[in-house]
């Protein structure tokens, strides 16, 4: 209790009431598969649709809900752009993010995280882009490709080809399976031009085992639908890298991007195919946290340094009722949360 009031002589505190928010993804702003098995599937689309309608169709897949279904993002640099209903706090110490996938032990499909915030206030997703550095920067130094760039052709109901920036060609193969046929086109059917994607690669995590099974192994954290949902796929905003690969300091973010990251497939036309990221929702781990009534930015007049409860019990972030908000400047701020 001392300290309580020690902090609340400090300065008049101002009040603000906030509603609850969504843990969960309000809406998709943008969906741009690269060409795969289920694409034009998962979700189902058709060539009457367009890049709103698809959109819209992803948001009725995953938005609203913890895990939904799953969205394919086909081969290499597929992507799928969401936000929340609110600004995405960077909680220190804490994980932010939780993205969910159909990964199980065996099975990663590795896709990148981007994260933006909106800097210019028209509430689109074109501001800039930072990654969320994962473990192959560290565990795999020299093999990761940080320019990599690539296009795919339309080639309708065949194997769709592709060429890179580091001179190789090659395809998205069409599955035949007798049993389980695939007659849709792998081209998502509402683009007709052709599509180029880049951003950083991978290495491969995939081989065949000696029973003559092909496993893809985890990469170690980083990544979605890289680990089971059960394994807490979890994302720091702490870790977000500009394109020269400097660490950014971001107090919030508004939008959120995933990629595949893997350009890889298996090696027997007839059973896997490609690697394709899938993602079947998303989570803000502490969404009471973006209530706090100020822009929080990287500076000392409006970073958090700690919230009280009304009986001076620290806490992580925002509790329902009031809440004491200390600000790095020494400010403090009476917090209601409904």
């Amino acid at each position: 209790m001392k300290r309580f009031y020690l902090l609340t002589a400090m300065l008049p505190m101002a009040m603000a009431t906030f509603a609850q928010k969504s843990p969960f993804i309000q809406a998709v702003d943008e969906y741009r598969p690269a060409p795969g098995q289920f694409v034009n599937v998962l979700p189902e689309l058709t060539a009457a649709d367009n890049a709103e309608t698809a959109a819209k169709k992803c948001s009725e897949s995953i938005a609203g809900r913890r895990n939904g279904y799953s969205v394919t993002l086909g081969a290499y640099g597929g992507y799928i752009t969401f936000h929340f209903d609110h600004s995405v706090i960077n909680v220190a110490g804490e994980p932010d993010l939780r993205i969910y996938g159909n990964a199980h032990p065996g099975s990663s499909e590795a896709g990148i995280v981007m994260v933006s915030k909106d800097e210019n206030g028209n509430g689109k997703p074109d501001d800039i882009w930072y990654e969320l550095s994962g473990s192959a920067d560290v565990d795999s130094v020299g093999k990761v490709i940080y320019d990599y760039e690539i296009t795919y052709k339309p080639n309708p109901m065949n194997d769709i080809p592709w060429t890179d920036n580091k001179g190789k060609t090659g395809t998205v193969e069409r599955i035949v399976l007798e049993e389980y046929p695939r007659e849709q086109e792998y081209y998502p059917l509402w683009i007709k031009e052709d599509l180029t994607f880049k951003g950083t690669l991978l290495p491969k995590n995939s081989y065949t085992n000696k029973d003559g099974w092909w496993v893809q192994n985890s990469f170690r954290y980083g990544y979605v639908d890289n680990i089971s949902n059960s394994d807490k796929p979890d994302f720091d905003i702490d870790n977000a890298v500009d394109a020269n690969r400097n660490a950014v300091k971001l107090d919030k973010i508004d939008f959120v991007r995933v990629y595949n990251g893997l350009n890889d497939k298996c090696p027997r036309r007839n059973w896997v195919g490609e690697l394709s990221t899938e993602v079947s929702g998303a989570e803000d781990l502490h969404p009471a946290a973006t209530n706090i009534d100020a822009p929080l930015n990287s500076n000392s007049e409006t970073m958090v340094k700690a919230i009280f409860t009304i009986d001076g019990k620290e806490v992580k972030e925002l509790q329902r009722g009031i809440n004491i908000v200390k600000f790095e400047n020494g400010k403090v701020k009476k917090v209601i949360v409904k």
